[in-house]
């Protein structure tokens, strides 16, 4: 990789090839998995500068800076997190506004399991780089973060989307918004409008997972039924209230599991567009 090192004032084309020199099997296999091992060190998406971004003050690098930037790709490359992490804390107490730094950082802390810490070190990077939110590879390993098991994780991934991602981000919120986890189903349709992306949203999915996850009385506040209704050219919705309807709670199965909102799940059958 000697011959593709930046040397001094060379082109961002020159730096980004040689970040992106190392082991293509190693980014591959770990591309989009951060998620299932992110804990634990391995499994992280590797990911490499984009192949094309225009000159910037911010990614116009001396020959040193590049070197250690190439030298923590590597590191990412064998999953060395730990290794690349010290790496680029090192380069960073120096050039504390190298875009390429803080978007590899981001990418070890993750792998680390510092999944809050590498949110903030992309946001950095595309604070200083703006080309970078266009680049997938960090939007699938954000988007890994949103299969974990901490909730404070999901949500803060979810905003990192919304705020830094742009168009890419959309389709991840969209799917977001019917994510079994209702606080992330809630928070990525509250983006959605946000966005002005909303009408895109499988509204009946999520609304039946509100029906099938909230209380009688929180069914009741949030108007999941009336908001069901909307949807009454779907052949879904009749399924879902029909059910709703019928259905029973209790050891004994005694009393109906939505008895608060039974006679509006009747009225919203009986105004259902005929044959739907």
């Amino acid at each position: 990789s000697r011959g593709g090192t930046p040397g001094s004032g060379s082109s961002s084309a020159a730096i980004i090839a040689a970040l992106a020199a190392g082991s293509g099997s190693a980014q591959g296999s770990g591309a989009g998995s951060s998620s299932g091992s992110a804990g634990s060190g391995g499994g992280s998406a590797v990911i490499a500068p984009p192949a094309k971004l225009e000159p910037s003050a911010s990614n116009k690098l001396d020959k040193p800076t590049a070197q250690r930037l190439v030298a923590a790709r590597k590191l990412l490359d064998r999953y060395a997190c730990r290794a690349a992490r010290t790496t680029l804390q090192g380069l960073l107490a120096k050039r504390p506004n190298v875009a390429f730094a803080h978007y590899l950082m981001g990418s070890a802390q993750i792998c680390s399991g510092q999944h809050r810490q590498g949110l903030e070190s992309y946001a950095r990077a595309l604070k200083l780089e703006a080309a970078l939110a266009s680049d997938k590879r960090v939007a699938r390993d954000v988007t890994g973060l949103l299969a974990l098991r901490s909730r404070d994780t999901r949500l803060a991934a979810l905003s990192f989307i919304e705020k830094h991602l742009g168009k890419v981000g959309h389709p991840v919120i969209i799917k977001a918004a019917t994510n079994r986890q209702r606080a992330v189903r809630h928070a990525a349709a509250a983006s959605a409008t946000r966005l002005g992306i909303d009408k895109q949203i499988d509204w009946v999915r999520s609304l039946e997972l509100d029906l099938r996850q909230l209380s009688c009385r929180q069914i009741k506040r949030r108007h999941v039924i009336d908001r069901l209704a909307r949807h009454g050219d779907d052949p879904r919705v009749r399924k879902i209230l029909e059910h709703a309807k019928r259905a029973r709670a209790g050891f004994f199965r005694h009393r109906y599991r939505y008895g608060c909102v039974r006679e509006r799940i009747k009225q919203a059958l009986h105004a259902l567009p005929q044959g739907k």
